[in-house]
């Protein structure tokens, strides 16, 4: 009983958010909400071009196949975001804790980037590919 509570709870402000967002008397009705859905669209355009796949590849051993032994990896995978033309980009630090050398994937480029610094306090960590990745995020608003 109580779980269901909480899980409705959880979810309430979120389905609040999406009704009024796109309810088409409330857009009618006031322009500032057109005005924030149009920010809003602008922003996550504006990072997702700047959004990369991050690998990381471990060994596992060998798998035996018949008469061979086969070596096992198991790769990690997550994003990260471009944050400067430098090609450093912030990544979570749980995703690359304990690997110096992590390949960034963006479009059809990859890369190997090495970890710059981990900052296990905020979960954050920054890598450097070497050079211009992508289009960095831009986080300020439009004038």
């Amino acid at each position: 009983m109580l779980t269901t509570l909480f899980s409705t709870a959880r979810k309430a402000p979120l389905i609040f958010a999406l009704a009024v967002l796109f309810s088409a008397t409330a857009i009618c009705a006031d322009s500032s909400l057109v005005q924030l859905e149009d920010r809003i669209n602008d922003l996550i355009y504006g990072i997702s071009r700047s959004v990369v796949t991050v690998e990381v590849v471990e060994p596992q051993g060998a798998v035996s196949a018949g008469f061979s032994a086969i070596p096992a990896v198991h790769t990690l995978v997550s994003t990260g975001l471009i944050c400067d033309t430098l090609g450093h980009i912030i990544v979570s630090a749980s995703s690359i804790s304990g690997h110096d050398v992590v390949t960034v994937r963006y479009d059809s480029r990859s890369l190997q980037a090495r970890v710059v610094g981990i900052d296990y306090r905020t979960g954050l960590a920054l890598l450097d590919a070497g050079g211009r990745v992508g289009r960095p995020a831009r986080l300020s608003p439009r004038p």
